[in-house]
């Protein structure tokens, strides 16, 4: 995979997984057996996609991925 070709993949993911997550956010309103046949492929797609594909994309070009969210710390005396 190019370069290219992963930016394009990397752009229509990240807007897969935002699809994902209004998705989820429509679902809330679902009760019953229907919200129940719904929520596990949609929390493994939504898994595959951050876990899977996008964490590849990271692998293969870490220049790609967000900036970390850790707060560095120092430990000296």
């Amino acid at each position: 995979m190019t370069r290219d070709q992963a930016e394009e993949l990397h752009r229509h993911l990240l807007d897969a997984a935002a699809a994902m997550r209004r998705a989820e956010a429509a679902m809330s309103g679902i009760e019953g057996d229907d919200r129940r046949a719904l929520a596990r492929p949609l929390a493994e797609v939504s898994f595959s996609i951050t876990w899977d594909l996008l964490h590849t994309i990271y692998w293969r070009y870490p220049e790609l991925a967000p900036p970390s969210t850790e707060v560095a710390a120092v430990d000296s005396e």
